[in-house]
């Protein structure tokens, strides 16, 4: 059995947070929506499973033990992640390390540290015992880099995003101000206009009167397309039905590199392969993978292997392959993490690249188009006089 945080909205529409115990995920959701709930959340937070009760009791104590002796090298590095945070640069990884260290501090458990998003990424550095200075300071210097790659895709985006905005005030500016003299110039020639300048003008005139409208429209755009986006990426009801266009992108990748380091973690410290699963995507950060590694957590603990189940079919072969022949070890596991994440990282900077290319490409079609479009008639002014 597992216990669940969740929130929910009761008939009255009263937000309620509240546990529940169940043996997974969609069971939890299954007797919360029995009960007349509608859950926006739910998220496990403990295990209770009956794996214990088939150890002896000296494995017990050993099994305790190693998992106590990980909490307390989680806890240990909150204060030098407080004094790193106050001495680093960055504001950014000075903000994120601060929150770290608080979270680190408050943790009382694998599943707390395991089931963090914030924590799940360094989860593997965190529960590590340092027995030298040496060891603490590449500790802190892979922790650090963990961190930064985080922030190196956003960074990636950034210029792509400025450069959208900025073609996008420079092409308002330019029918505001530029095409009006060219209208204003044919007008008084009375020529005959073509298709293309009388696109362009009517453009113009829209926007001239609502330029301030036009940018505020083109700003929110954008937002509104980065929200999408983002969506997109995590949302369960798009992979579910296009699993095979968006299972190889960052946010999937990111995911499934984590459940596969993070159970790697958690094999070591004498969880069964089925609960390491659980509880390592709930810090996966990803709607759909958590879902996916929940039934597929079911189905090892009622099968012991996975079945072909049309949600699992985004999962890596890789890694269900490892599951079929009989479960993988902690370093097949760690090594399979490790590769999904370098995917991730390469991943980020190629989309960055094409995008600022399309970004690129597109501006110079719209510009490109502009320009012929006015001086199409002054060409045929010019030849007809010739």
């Amino acid at each position: 059995m597992s216990r669940f945080q969740y929130r929910a909205v009761d008939r009255n529409g009263n937000v309620i947070d509240g546990q529940t115990i169940a043996d997974s995920t969609s069971q939890a959701i299954a007797k919360l929506e029995r009960s007349g709930l509608k859950i926006q959340s739910i998220s496990l937070i403990d295990s209770t499973n009956l794996y214990r009760e088939t150890l002896s009791p000296e494995d017990r104590d050993t099994m305790d033990r190693i998992r106590e002796r990980a909490v307390k090298s989680a806890q240990s590095w909150a204060a030098p992640l407080l004094a790193l945070s106050q001495e680093i640069e960055s504001r950014w990884l000075s903000r994120t390390l601060n929150r770290l260290s608080h979270k680190l501090r408050n943790s009382t458990s694998i599943g707390q540290l395991a089931g963090d998003p914030d924590i799940a990424e360094v989860f593997p550095f965190v529960i590590k015992q340092i027995d030298s200075s040496s060891e603490s300071d590449d500790w802190l210097l892979k922790l650090t880099q963990q961190l930064e790659s985080r922030r190196h895709h956003l960074r990636s985006l950034l210029y792509p995003i400025v450069s959208l905005l900025f073609v996008g005030v420079i092409l308002v500016l330019g029918a505001i101000w530029i095409v009006p003299i060219f209208k204003q110039m044919y007008v008084e020639f009375g020529l005959l206009l073509p298709a293309p300048t009388r696109l362009v003008f009517a453009i113009s005139s829209w926007i001239y009167p609502n330029g301030v409208q036009t940018l505020f429209v083109l700003v929110t755009g954008v937002v509104v397309l980065i929200a999408l986006v983002r969506w997109a990426r995590k949302s369960a009801w798009i992979y579910r039905h296009f699993p095979i266009v968006f299972s190889g992108n960052r946010s999937s990748l990111r995911a499934v590199g984590v459940i596969c380091k993070n159970s790697a973690e958690l094999l070591q410290l004498k969880y069964p392969l089925s609960e390491a699963l659980k509880i390592s995507s709930v810090g996966c950060n990803h709607s759909f993978y958590r879902s996916v590694a929940c039934e597929l957590s079911d189905e090892l603990e009622a099968t012991g292997h996975p079945s072909s189940r049309s949600s699992q079919r985004a999962l890596p072969p890789l890694l269900l392959g490892m599951l079929s022949s009989g479960g993988p070890d902690a370093d097949a596991l760690r090594r399979l993490g490790g590769l999904y994440r370098d995917r991730e990282l390469g991943g980020s900077q190629q989309f960055a690249y094409f995008l600022s290319q399309i970004i690129v490409a597109s501006a110079g079609l719209i510009v490109g188009f502009a320009v012929i479009s006015l001086f199409m008639p002054l060409v045929r002014m010019i030849t007809s006089l010739a």
